[in-house]
């Protein structure tokens, strides 16, 4: 087994986000496609609003990209008169200017590329270009939340503020995922049923082609962000769940429109991976879909075994970190 090993940034870690549409070349929005580097999102929109004299407010993005990584992506404002036309920076590059009706919104990335840089070489061994792994938050999502709060977790889902709330509910996700996999991990009558390339879903409990459809990878079980407005599934696993922490359903619809809710597939996949040695590196490549981690990608590839672990006692990739070690002897 070869050693590799894996530390994110700006030079080993390039993210390209590709909208679900492009912008028409008219309209009352500025559309600005820019790369960052080693910045935020949101620093990158502070930096931003600074150069153009508009209200940070009015900046939007499509999806939030990593701090540590060169990273490509979509903002947008209002085209106001006068207004003054941004620049380069060390940081922060303007790659294409362009107009369109409305301004960006959460939601319109449609697939994120990838391009990683590992230390070390890989085996020739060919990996599937559509490789299928659960659909774990990465442990970058997690911020404020500490874990050591699941001994009391009512103050934190009656409580926490909005932010820190929806932290609240990608824990519980990880912690749902990771106990689905171990209590149900295939075909559970009841679920509820999305699809890889598609924020649709579903249900249906007639429907006798589930199963087949479920191992064709056509359709794909969902899992709870618990909120006020989630679908449930028919079944009671979600609540089996919850119990395990001294909770309902009804203590998140209390959150009311804080914490509305939704549903995420519990396994998801990549598009067009392939993997490259590179002058005693390996270079990987590959799509995902908006929402998903690459970081979660790489443990699913190269140390599947940790999945297991806590989330939050996962590899810290902004330090180098062992993917395959090396051999002890």
């Amino acid at each position: 087994m070869p050693t590799l090993s894996f530390q994110q940034s700006a030079d080993t870690f390039r993210v390209t986000e590709e909208l679900f549409f492009q912008p028409s070349g008219s309209g009352d929005h500025v559309f600005v496609f820019i790369e960052k580097k080693g910045i935020s999102t949101a620093a990158a929109k502070r930096m931003l609003s600074e150069q153009l004299g508009v209200p940070i407010d009015h900046i939007k993005h499509a999806g939030k990209k990593d701090r540590d990584a060169t990273a490509r992506q979509w903002l947008s404002y209002p085209r106001i008169p006068a207004i003054r036309e941004p620049s380069d920076h060390p940081q922060l590059r303007i790659l294409d200017l362009q107009y369109h009706a409305h301004g960006l919104s959460l939601g319109h990335v449609r697939l994120n590329h990838f391009e990683l840089t590992l230390g070390g070489p890989i085996d020739d061994q060919p990996l599937n270009a559509e490789f299928k792994f659960p659909n774990f938050y990465g442990g970058q999502r997690f911020g404020r939340f500490d874990p050591a709060n699941l001994d009391n977790p009512k103050p934190w889902v009656e409580r926490a503020r909005r932010d820190a709330f929806s932290q609240v509910q990608a824990t519980f996700f990880n912690l749902y995922l990771q106990w689905r996999l171990k209590e149900s991990p295939h075909f559970v009558e009841g679920d509820i049923y999305g699809f890889p390339n598609s924020k649709k879903t579903f249900w249906s409990s007639s429907d006798t082609t589930l199963k087949s459809r479920l191992e064709t990878g056509e359709i794909v079980p969902t899992g709870p962000m618990f909120g006020a407005k989630m679908a449930c599934p028919e079944h009671d696993l979600e609540q089996q769940f919850l119990s395990r922490y001294g909770l309902s359903p009804a203590d998140f619809v209390r959150r009311g429109k804080s914490g509305q809710g939704s549903r995420r597939l519990l396994w998801s996949q990549t598009w067009e991976l392939t993997c490259q040695n590179d002058h005693g590196n390996t270079h990987l490549s590959f799509k995902l879909r908006s929402g998903c981690y690459a970081t979660v990608v790489l443990m699913a590839i190269f140390r599947a075994k940790c999945l297991s672990d806590p989330f939050w006692q996962w590899p810290n990739f902004s330090e180098n970190q062992w993917l395959h070690p090396p051999s002890v002897t």
